[in-house]
């Protein structure tokens, strides 16, 4: 992708939009705003269950945010577990000017926090390496109504500057391939102990990151069947993201056309039961999602020495904002090429 962002944390400001109901009056779990910096949601889960001496599936969360950000989302814990002075020693412990997390008390809640209190994301992001004429077409329109195929990021894949390689860990895993699985897992994951047994490993791991790898490989598998109808349908580029591909529409008529014959595509969805169960549940996905992208400032480049644009904009849960500034991109350079063509809806 020609166009950087994540530059540096605070130009990729990620916050949580969720249906969870607080209330002031006492009840069984607390709601917390978790805001981390340098810390994937995994890490800010192990690390506050460790600091609390809690089993990490005590506390409760709806979405997955990775460190690359600053971003902010609600957590639920026991009531009884957690007190004024638990947060305020934790607050101390992880404090930094490079990498933090922090966690400020909301209220309670009857229920523990869940994927399905998440309805999606607000970002405000800094857009670096554009050249003039984009800003200037962004500073002219100064809101884009943007359609963009909805694959699953990169981060999907994998960690930060780490190989991308969560999704064939899960495809091991599914084959009941334990070794191999944690083979791979010793290249990925931070402060890896090799000379634990591999079943071990993946068994005591909290149920959700185990249920992560098995849909990264669900997600890889929903993506390459989205490429192909990419490819049969529209006129389009490759976009290569650390040996995982992406293919994109450079027009608005590509993806019109891909919406046109394919709404949706098959997904297997996995997850644990309340025995502990792997279960897996056949869904769908949409082959195209939206997003209105309103422009809120133009600059110059400092660090690319060309230019960059502020922008904000939200997306319904389980979408990617890195995939819909890749889309951006690409219609953005066929867009100025043909000064006629427009932004269109549906």
């Amino acid at each position: 992708m020609r166009y950087k962002i994540k530059t540096n944390p605070e130009e990729f400001l990620v916050s949580e939009i969720s249906n969870i109901q607080t209330t002031l009056s006492q009840d069984k779990y607390k709601i917390f705003l978790l805001e981390k910096k340098g810390y994937s949601t995994f890490d800010a889960i192990a690390s506050l269950s460790s600091y609390l001496s809690i089993d990490q599936a005590e506390v409760g969360y709806a979405g997955l945010k990775d460190e690359d950000g600053i971003t902010k989302q609600k957590i639920s814990i026991p009531s009884n577990l957690i007190n004024e002075k638990h947060v305020e020693a934790f607050n101390r412990k992880f404090i930094d000017r490079d990498k933090y997390m922090h966690i400020t008390y909301i209220g309670f809640t009857r229920k523990k926090i869940a994927i399905n209190n998440l309805l999606g994301n607000s970002f405000k992001i800094r857009i670096r390496n554009m050249e003039k004429r984009e800003v200037d077409y962004l500073l002219k329109v100064r809101k884009i109504n943007l359609n963009y195929v909805n694959y699953y990021g990169i981060q999907r894949f994998g960690l930060p500057d780490k190989e991308k390689k969560t999704h064939l860990i899960g495809k091991f895993l599914l084959q009941g391939d334990y070794e191999e699985a944690f083979k791979l897992a010793c290249t990925v994951e931070d402060n890896f102990d090799k000379s634990i047994n591999s079943s071990y490993y993946f068994e005591k791991m909290d149920f959700r990151k185990r249920s992560f790898y098995y849909n990264a490989y669900s997600s890889y598998v929903f993506n390459e069947s989205l490429s192909n109808l990419v490819k049969e349908y529209s006129q389009n580029v490759l976009n290569e993201e650390e040996n995982i591909s992406f293919y994109f529409p450079i027009n608005e008529n590509g993806i019109l056309n891909i919406w046109a014959h394919k709404k949706m595509l098959p997904i297997k969805r996995y997850y644990y039961d309340e025995s502990n169960n792997l279960t897996e549940k056949r869904s769908s996905r949409f082959c195209i999602s939206n997003s209105v992208v309103k422009i809120i400032q133009v600059q110059e480049d400092e660090i690319y020495h060309k230019w960059s644009a502020d922008i904000e904009f939200m997306l319904p849960s389980g979408n990617y904002a890195t995939v819909a500034i890749m889309q951006l991109e690409n219609i953005m350079s066929n867009l100025l090429e043909k000064s006629h063509e427009k932004f269109i809806d549906f």
